[in-house]
């Protein structure tokens, strides 16, 4: 249903005016929508001007989304039809119509998401598949074209095919059952039903059906027919053939059914084939008088021959009657527009087209087909034509009344992604609320293979303000694979897509939506924080929240529930007022409530109106006086008939004040232990002084500190290593090799003590540390040496000798005392020594071990060297002594 143009435009041969009146004296003010045909009329202008519904208002994604969703057997190429006011079931409804590639057509109820069954579903029998190989439709091939609906007579008419043979098909829109007569079998001279698809949509004009053919995939032997049926009887009243003495010219229009005006006349467009203006028009916009289907008139483009051979229909865009006027338009893979006389047509001319009205390019030729057109007068902008081809930026044209500009009005930034663009529709209320539907690809391209779609509602005044799509709620509104070149239909509010489902081949659906229903006014809860801790017999507080929603403003009444035994909650205020604000609940706990975790429940309740959330509550036990006791360090090291001490302390806890006893047991014989002081009141420290005799046990111990108070009772370990006293002297002698010596592994921090004599000045030896005995110098960890060159004593740091500054000599036949401090853990060692008769110097502190040791975990062996090769150049080593 169409209104037009605005008064003050003037077409080439009557007055908007007069039309605009016409149709608009017809319409009832809120008569519901019907869309019985492709494109909604028989102008294929893809208008609807009487949708009062939907604006630009309220179609966004809070208000407008899927309202529910059928899934049926197979694709859908065809464009879902409505029809209102049906009786079916019992009573009277609105249907939506639903063909599909498995031979089946659906009846739903338009409306009502609750009636998910079809009111009937019949099938035609077993579809063709994989025909010619051909993955322009993929799959199966059953129901292509767009049926159409009589709507005076309650009768739908679809064209199915199963094997060999192409039936026309009546069906009762009421009950799915065929009409008297249905169904026939299509046939004409030259017609094989294997060969032609028929892809456009049916046309219904003046009580005749109308059929158009096209190919698959340009392949085997066909032709473009139109074929003509007398609706009531399914009689064949009219045959045209493009190509009676050729091939090809077939009729497809990227799904568009055939166009028709007030007088009857038919409007379709070839495509590629044979041409000779005779019996073959390929590339050819053609008129042919109702019923017989003699050619009347035709246009075809001088370079035809040029878009024969590149493929470059001219019929991909289908045919469109501008309302109000002459004119006729269309255009096709070339990427160009012909606007035509429907008076005059021109036929051909040699090197121009200026016999028609006019033409220009769009896009790209080859590239950016023309596959949907749409036309809308806006009160806005006056009228345009909307167009999304393929691999293109969406484009809209004005028009003036007798010429388009060929300069877009509007034009979005950004392609699409391919094959075969949008497919458009419009609704709008008149010139007014004007949305452009767009159903496209996602992503990819749609030739060959299904991909994922999108749908898009568009300001018709203002292309580049996207009012919806239906993947900004995804979740919601996704109506999966794009059905390829379906327009979506408009009618009385609601959007009706087919699709083809979830799959490459095999899936359908058709997806219906609407504005959403009005959400209730309706609260929410909270609270915080989400847990708290009390000891028995306190309180602790959460802060509950209520949040409004849609207008809610009564009153909230709060309750808790899963309280611990000996505890009890109460809400300040309650009810929360006005539908908003907070409230808080106190929790108080009494001394016998057990410990542990519990989950508070929450519950707010307004009327019929009910939400919870949870909090943590955590009760634990009056908190017990106590202490604790650490030692340090962990490890001492002493020799036999030495001592050494470590410092025991005591913390308070809880307010801890008693008097904690100390002990220590786990020393050996030959070693005592005693704590100074034996007890310590609250906190504080105490010395374990340990002394060992001679006799000593030698190894390593573990000595237990307990501290004691009341019922109370704590321990610390400490372990104590006891070493031998090495009392015999090691000599190594020049030529002689390493003298190594073992001792107790050492694994952390220790000190060792010896004294070494060299036997004259100038001689190089060295007193080493190592894991293992070692008889190389890269083999030990710490060295300390006596330099012959310099006369000073040296110690290794990593990967180099150092010393201090001043340095310190040495003179042959005396005796130096060395103590070692050793980090095993950490790789370094500090050296002093004491030379006769003077005070410990510093050699160097937190030297590195020896590069080739530094991943060494233990130290249990020192050595003795000299590096010359006289036997009277010695190196005495005595006392060697680790602590």
């Amino acid at each position: 249903m169409n209104t037009g143009f605005s008064a003050s435009h003037t077409f080439p041969c009557r007055r908007w005016t007069i039309v605009m009146t016409v149709l608009l004296s017809a319409l009832p003010v809120f008569a519901q929508v019907n869309v019985l045909t492709q494109h909604n009329d028989n102008s294929r202008t893809g208008a609807n001007l009487s949708e009062t519904v939907l604006t630009h208002a309220n179609v966004n994604v809070s208000q407008f989304g899927m309202l529910f969703k059928r899934v049926v057997d197979d694709q859908v190429y065809g464009q879902p039809l409505v029809a209102t006011n049906v009786s079916v079931a019992g009573g009277t409804h609105n249907v939506v119509y639903v063909t599909t590639m498995r031979n089946s057509v659906y009846a739903f109820d338009a409306d009502d998401p609750n009636v998910t069954a079809p009111y009937w579903h019949v099938n035609f029998g077993a579809p063709v598949a994989n025909h010619f190989r051909c993955t322009d439709i993929n799959g199966n091939i059953g129901v292509t074209g767009t049926p159409v609906i009589d709507g005076n007579t309650n009768t739908l008419y679809v064209v199915s095919l199963s094997g060999t043979t192409q039936r026309l098909h009546a069906l009762d829109i009421a009950t799915g059952i065929e009409r008297s007569g249905s169904p026939v079998t299509i046939a004409a001279s030259g017609f094989n039903a294997s060969q032609e698809n028929q892809r456009p949509a049916l046309l219904l004009s003046n009580g005749v059906v109308y059929i158009g053919y096209s190919s698959h995939c340009d392949q085997g032997t066909y032709h473009g027919f139109l074929l003509a049926y007398n609706a009531s009887t399914l009689q064949q009243v009219g045959s045209f053939n493009t190509s009676t003495s050729g091939i090809g010219d077939s009729i497809w229009h990227s799904g568009t059914g055939p166009a028709v005006d007030v007088n009857g006349n038919i409007y379709v467009i070839t495509s590629n084939g044979a041409w000779d203006g005779v019996n073959n028009f390929s590339e050819t916009f053609m008129k042919l008088s109702p019923g017989s289907l003699h050619l009347l008139d035709w246009f075809t483009p001088h370079d035809h021959a040029t878009l024969d051979g590149a493929d470059a229909d001219v019929n991909s865009g289908g045919p469109m009657l501008l309302p109000g006027t002459n004119l006729l338009i269309g255009g096709g893979k070339g990427a160009k527009l012909y606007v035509v006389d429907t008076n005059n047509f021109g036929h051909v001319h040699p090197s121009d087209d200026n016999q028609i009205v006019q033409s220009f390019q769009t896009g790209t030729f080859n590239k950016q087909h023309l596959h949907s057109l749409a036309f809308w007068n806006s009160a806005v902008n006056g009228p345009m034509l909307y167009m999304w081809p393929q691999a293109d930026r969406f484009k809209v044209y004005k028009f003036n009344g007798s010429t388009f500009n060929p300069t877009p009005f509007m034009i979005q930034p950004t392609a699409n992604t391919g094959h075969p663009g949008g497919m458009l529709s419009i609704s709008a209320n008149g010139n007014t609320n004007g949305i452009v539907w767009a159903a496209i690809m996602a992503s990819g391209d749609a030739w060959h293979s299904s991909q994922p779609g999108v749908l898009h509602a568009l300001n018709a005044d203002n292309i580049n303000n996207e009012l919806w799509n239906s993947l900004q709620n995804s979740a919601r509104d996704n109506c999966n694979n794009y059905s390829k070149m379906a327009p979506p239909t408009i009618a009385n509010g609601k959007v009706y897509l087919s699709s083809f489902g979830t799959a490459n081949t095999g899936t359908g659906q058709l997806c219906v939506y609407g504005l959403l229903a009005p959400p209730s006014p309706d609260f929410s809860l909270g609270a915080s924080p989400s847990s708290q801790t009390v000891v028995a017999g306190n309180s602790t507080t959460y802060t509950t929240t209520v949040t409004p929603s849609n207008g809610f403003s009564s009153g909230v009444t709060l309750s808790v529930s899963g309280l611990p035994a000996g505890a009890t909650g109460s809400f300040s205020p309650n009810p929360v007022p006005g539908g908003s604000g907070s409230s808080t609940l106190g929790i108080s706990t009494s001394s016998t409530t057990p410990a542990g975790t519990y989950t508070l429940t929450i519950t707010g309740t307004s009327g019929s109106l009910s939400h919870s959330t949870n909090v943590t509550l955590i009760v634990n036990q009056p908190l017990q006086p106590d202490f604790t006791l650490t030692a340090s360090p962990g490890s001492r090291t002493v020799t036999v008939g030495a001592s050494t001490s470590y410092t025991a302390t005591v913390g308070a806890v809880n307010g801890f004040n008693g008097n904690v006893a100390l002990t220590v047991s786990g020393q050996p014989a030959g070693i005592t232990a005693s704590l100074t002081p034996a007890s310590v009141s609250g906190s504080g420290t105490s010395t374990l002084n340990v002394s060992t005799t001679t006799s000593a046990s030698t190894g390593t111990f573990t000595l237990t500190i307990m501290g004691t108070s009341g019922s109370l009772s704590h321990t610390a370990n400490v372990m104590l290593v006891v070493n031998p006293v090495v009392s015999n002297c090691i000599k190594a002698v020049g030529g002689g090799g390493w003298v190594n010596t073992a001792f107790a592994s050492q694994a952390g921090t220790f000190t060792t003590t010896f004294d070494a004599t060299p036997a004259h000045n100038n001689m190089n030896s060295v007193v080493a540390l190592s894991h293992g005995a070692g008889t190389a110098y890269s083999a030990f960890a710490n060295l300390v040496a006596f330099n012959g060159t310099q006369g000073v004593i040296l110690a290794r740091d990593g990967g180099s000798y150092a010393g201090p500054t001043p340095a310190i000599p040495y003179s042959g036949g005396n005796t130096y005392h060395f103590r070692l401090v050793v980090n095993v853990p950490v790789h370094t060692y500090s050296i002093f020594v004491t030379p006769p008769g003077g005070s410990e110097l510093t050699i160097g502190s937190n030297f590195h071990f020896r590069t080739e040791q530094n991943t060494v975990t233990s130290i249990n062996n020192y050595g003795v060297f000299v590096g010359t090769t006289s036997a009277t150049d010695t190196l005495t080593v005595c006392n060697f002594n680790i602590q």
